[in-house]
């Protein structure tokens, strides 16, 4: 027999979340046989994957241009009102998922944001890992939550901030719901129960990719026992650092920033 397998499940697209997984493949490959999958019909970051060794697992329906700027839009909160995906894509991609896990006798699945594992990984009965962020959580954005950039508005402006952000806070249920109800739908369509809250991005083990106490938010008592706080997971690229960034001028200080892994040119331009 060879070693037990585990399955990789980033959504490949998101160069971020393959540099995450790929950080925790290069460790778990001295006990297990570590697969990725994939929906990305482009394959933009499957190099980055196989040069390490891992073999990457087509799967359908694969993502068109078109689709993978419906995903993005929705995960800038550009497309509140959409799904990620239509109920049949999602329904197809949980039963792809079922039929590779089967096919590897995988023990469990490691996701980044691969969306429909929450469903896969329940349905075939395997456990379902998330390298997640406390930031992700539903009590973060209660607590901590303030007026979202993508519905900033001269007309918003004319509210207190404070009050803009109690409102911000206060909705993030509503939001959550947006994100989860495709999904619930499928879940009672396959049998399962729905998700409520930021339960869609929680699994059976939680891998917090970040100090203990970084966020400043504790812990919910429903992810104890199930959560282990693993540190930063930094992306290690085989690419040439471009001039401009060589040649910036060292006289002042530097400060770096980020535009998140679903930022837009657009966006780091404004």
């Amino acid at each position: 027999m060879g070693e037990p397998v585990l399955l990789f499940a980033p959504e490949t697209l998101n160069l971020a979340e393959v540099t995450r997984t790929l950080q925790v493949a290069k460790v778990a490959r001295r006990s297990f046989e570590c697969v990725f999958c994939s929906y990305d019909a482009r394959g933009r970051n499957h190099a980055f994957i196989e040069r390490e060794g891992f073999r990457v697992v087509p799967l359908e329906p694969q993502l068109s241009d078109e689709r993978v700027e419906r995903f993005w839009q929705k995960n800038r909160g550009e497309a509140i009102a959409q799904d990620y995906f239509s109920d049949a894509e999602l329904e197809a991609r949980v039963q792809a998922e079922c039929a590779l896990i089967r096919r590897l006798s995988a023990r469990a699945v490691i996701t980044g944001f691969c969306l429909s594992t929450a469903l896969s990984a329940r349905l075939a009965r395997v456990p379902l890992v998330w390298i997640n962020q406390t930031t992700w959580l539903l009590e973060y954005f209660q607590r901590f939550g303030t007026w979202p950039d993508a519905i900033d508005s001269p007309l918003s402006r004319l509210v207190p901030a404070r009050l803009r952000d109690r409102m911000a806070a206060r909705a993030a249920p509503f939001t959550f719901w947006t994100m989860n109800r495709g999904f619930n739908r499928v879940a009672r369509r396959l049998g399962l129960s729905g998700f409520s809250g930021s339960e869609l991005l929680e699994g059976d083990e939680n891998w917090f990719a970040e100090p203990p106490d970084f966020s400043g938010l504790e812990v919910p008592e429903r992810l104890a026992g199930r959560h282990d706080f693993i540190g930063p997971l930094f992306g290690g690229l085989p690419l040439e650092v471009p001039e401009a960034v060589r040649a910036l001028p060292r006289d002042q200080p530097i400060v770096y920033f980020a535009m998140g892994s679903s930022g837009s040119k657009r966006s780091s331009h404004a």
